[in-house]
């Protein structure tokens, strides 16, 4: 997670300094539709859910004529309840999930784009069994797509359909519990910090 998050940022700052006319930071306020399914030793289905928690993300935008770069982190608040659909007693909670995330995009018009997005997630998975509690945190691989529409310079909109598959060790065996994620958000950006370079940059970014 830690090379990740250094590689995101090294790669962002190169790219953005040099090859991007316009850069911009923005804080976005995104409402997260989080579908959760959890299985045991990828035989057993335990049950799925389906909540819309709050999310808050910093990103920072390369802009050139054609396309984007755009790192970001974001945390998502609140936690999500599984029960079990065995008829046990048995339940579990995902909560703290918190991203890094790189997304490339491709300007269709001037106000409209698409981009793909690729980083990283992390959650932490509560497991309660007969009333033992285990807690565990898990990294995993995060993949998506996207649509943003820029309303004007200071504010823009987007949708996007991102999907993960964690595997927490939760029983003293292999990444026993496996938890799929499909997280569909729509936000808002506020836009920072707006600025065009010069000449040079200006000429770089029409690539």
């Amino acid at each position: 997670m830690k090379k990740l998050l250094i590689t995101t940022a090294l790669v962002g700052s190169l790219i953005s300094a040099p090859a991007f006319s316009k850069n911009v930071r923005s804080i976005s306020i995104e409402a997260s539709n989080i579908d959760v399914e959890q299985s045991f030793n990828n035989v057993e289905y335990l049950g799925s859910e389906n909540k819309t928690r709050p999310t808050v993300r910093y990103s920072y935008k390369g802009q050139g004529e054609h396309i984007f770069f755009r790192p970001s982190i974001s945390y998502t608040f609140g936690e999500i309840a599984l029960r079990d659909t065995n008829s046990t007693s048995n339940k579990s909670t995902l909560s703290k999930i918190a991203t890094i995330e790189a997304d490339i995009g491709f300007n269709i018009t001037k106000k409209t784009s698409v981009f793909a997005t690729v980083g990283a997630i992390s959650a932490t998975f509560e497991r309660d069994e007969n009333g033992i509690n285990h807690d565990k945190n898990s990294n995993a691989i995060l993949a998506g797509v996207g649509l943003e529409y820029d309303i004007c310079k200071k504010y823009s909109v987007n949708a996007k359909y991102q999907r993960s598959d964690m595997a927490f060790n939760v029983s003293d065996h292999d990444a026993d519990h496996k938890v799929s994620t499909d997280i569909f958000k729509v936000g808002i950006y506020f836009k920072l910090y707006l600025k065009t370079e010069g000449k040079l940059r200006e000429g770089l970014g029409k690539i």
